[in-house]
């Protein structure tokens, strides 16, 4: 058995938003000595990371839906190995909640042994109907409490109600909630917030008690590596795309990579002329492409790279953004075209009005260089992009309402679904195989 000191942070309340809450606790830790790993229960891709500015490290992802219990197990301490805290947020489940959401907070801390501690908002606690508990919570957190006679009349019921202590609360903080509220999309919280934050929790919460806990279970079923190849991994050089337009990855699929042996260097659609040398893979992630369209569309050295990677028998995956970049063009909203790299036949727009991402399951339908066919693929539809084919686009999957989320040929793979590799070992391999096929056999 590993110790490893660790905790999971979550609500019980539909409405509630642990944001606050869970950039002051991971700020009170790391102010006290701790360093802390932070962990989402989902692999979705957040635009806001609130761990990054606090530890300099960002958030990593587990997520049962994705991985079975031993992936999750290594991935888990592979990553905590270097940190004195693992902290795992999310929501606990509710029976009374919509079903098929995504991976589960609880089964988490089944598999893990994670201590659970629940954060409430006591301003919309019903003193008539208190929200259930999950089963073993070894802690609350009270959020929005008006003053010491309010934080005290609430601590007398809590306690006697559940038999569990509250070990630490948040005021009101008016100025640093309108703070929080007034970010920019898409941006993370400064340090000077976020200790901000720490101070006002730190000074209210029992850090003995809450570091006892999450020191009480070792964890078992850390086992061997299941990520690496058969045999000695040969050298493999993946260029990621990373700028202010491609910026949303899984660390987690990077930190695997790198692991087990492969050279990760970056390079900027916006600004490089050309990718980096004896480049395998291209990754092409997800951002803001939509907002850079002129300086992508102008960069044609950078495209014409990935052309010439491609025709002599070079690997690209690309997803979201990354598959709008790949089309022949992107439409912005007042109805300009503008050249992308022209790798996959289609057009892609904006979705003015995307819904959250969701989600999926697919079956891949044709062989390509990172899945098998008949494999079954999961991850979680982002519909920011609306892909429109305009020659012969072909699809990766059998279901027809997916024929456009997974696309592309032996060596392109575009996915309008988030992928996060790391759950998933066998694709982890895949990317250490050469590659089997070339356009150079079918370029003129």
């Amino acid at each position: 058995m590993t110790h490893l000191p660790r905790i999971a942070v979550g609500t019980v309340q539909p409405e509630s938003d642990l944001q606050v809450m869970l950039w002051a606790l991971i700020s009170a830790f790391e102010r006290s000595g701790w360093h802390v790993q932070a962990f989402s229960s989902q692999s979705r891709l957040e635009t806001r990371d609130g761990a990054l500015p606090i530890t300099g490290q960002g958030r990593r992802h587990l997520d049962s839906w994705l991985m079975d219990r031993d992936v999750c197990v290594q991935l888990f301490a592979n990553a905590v190995q270097f940190a004195d805290v693992g902290l795992v947020e999310g929501r606990y489940d509710d029976p009374t909640w919509p079903c098929g959401s995504g991976g589960s907070l609880d089964t988490l801390c089944t598999w893990l042994e994670l201590p659970r501690l629940v954060a409430l908002n006591v301003a919309q606690l019903d003193p008539c109907l208190p929200p259930r508990l999950p089963d073993g919570t070894a802690g609350i957190l009270l959020d929005h409490v008006a003053d010491i006679a309010h934080l005290c009349r609430l601590q007398t019921q809590l306690e006697a109600y559940y038999g569990v202590p509250v070990l630490g609360w948040l005021g009101q903080i008016p100025t640093l909630r309108a703070l929080v509220a007034g970010l920019p999309a898409g941006t993370n919280p400064p340090p000077q917030l976020c200790q901000a934050l720490g101070d006002e929790l730190g000074a209210r919460l029992r850090m003995d008690r809450l570091r006892a806990i999450a020191r009480r279970r070792r964890l078992a079923g850390v086992g061997d590596d299941l990520f690496r190849p058969a045999g000695a991994a040969p050298p493999l050089s993946i260029a990621v795309a990373y700028d202010d337009a491609f910026s949303c990855y899984f660390p987690d699929t990077l930190d695997v990579l790198e692991s087990q042996g492969a050279t990760v260097s970056v390079f900027s659609p916006l600004k490089s002329d050309r990718l980096p040398a004896h480049t395998d893979v291209v990754y092409i992630g997800c951002g803001r492409t939509d907002e850079y369209v002129a300086e992508l569309a102008a960069n044609c050295c950078l495209k014409e790279s990935l052309w010439n990677h491609v025709v002599s028998g070079g690997r690209i995956y690309a997803e979201s953004a990354g598959l709008a970049y790949l089309c022949r063009e992107i439409v912005a909203p007042g109805g300009r075209h503008w050249p992308m790299v022209g790798l996959l036949p289609a057009l892609a727009r904006r979705n003015p009005q995307p819904a959250p991402d969701r989600p999926v399951e697919v079956t891949v339908a044709r062989e390509s260089w990172l899945f098998s066919a008949d494999e079954r693929v999961r991850g979680y539809l982002s519909s920011k992009w609306i892909i429109h084919p305009d020659g012969g686009l072909s699809g990766l999957v059998s279901e027809a309402e997916h024929s456009h989320d997974l696309v592309g040929d032996y060596q392109i793979v575009g996915s309008r679904i988030h992928l996060n590799f790391a759950a998933r070992p066998a694709c982890v391999r895949k990317f250490f195989l050469p590659c089997r096929r070339s356009r150079l056999n079918t370029v003129s």
